[in-house]
């Protein structure tokens, strides 16, 4: 580590810590988590070579070579760039038309039962999907009604508590004995 002190406040970190060859150390920074650090600096100066390249580097291929009279042409007018056919460099694609053989639909002998079968098991799905709808009405009915049930037993607790406390203050005499 390129510090001069490091602060013992965790003492988890220390008991996890382990050094192996060349310079290379792991702990736990976390009860999940591994942590990998390099000790020595040629090991980090090597890490560069240790890297996947994305691509493989090769040479261009040789241009091709011009006849006499491109060169005198190009001498004579002065046009430093050829201009090469698009037609000969792309095709027909380049001018606006597909090539024939870029996508083909071959239908194979299983096809239409394929075809069959996705079309039952859409089928199927629309079906679920409208029953959940339904469930979902239903339960929003149930629940409709439950909240209307809730009211109803709460007015008549209020009721119930109004009489019984009627029916009590009449039980009270005026006179005391």
């Amino acid at each position: 580590m390129d510090v001069d002190y490091m602060p013992l406040v965790d003492f988890r970190q220390i008991r996890t810590f382990q050094c192996s060859n060349h310079g290379q150390a792991v702990y736990f920074c976390s009860p999940s988590e591994l942590q990998k650090i390099t000790l020595s600096s040629e090991m980090s100066n090597d890490l560069n070579d240790m890297l996947a390249d994305l691509y493989i580097p090769c040479d261009l291929p040789e241009p091709p070579k011009k006849n006499f009279l491109e060169k005198f042409g190009q001498n004579l007018f002065g046009s430093g760039a050829s201009s090469i056919d698009r037609e000969q460099l792309f095709g027909e694609a380049a001018a606006g038309k597909a090539s024939a053989g870029i996508c083909k639909l071959t239908r194979g002998p299983n096809m239409e039962g394929v075809q069959a079968r996705a079309a039952g098991a859409s089928s199927e799905i629309g079906l679920a999907m409208q029953k959940a709808m339904e469930r979902g009405e239903k339960l929003s009915e149930v629940d409709e009604q439950t909240e209307r049930m809730k009211n109803s037993a709460e007015q008549h607790r209020n009721v119930a508590g109004q009489l019984a406390q009627k029916y009590k203050d009449k039980d009270k005499k005026w006179w005391p004995f």
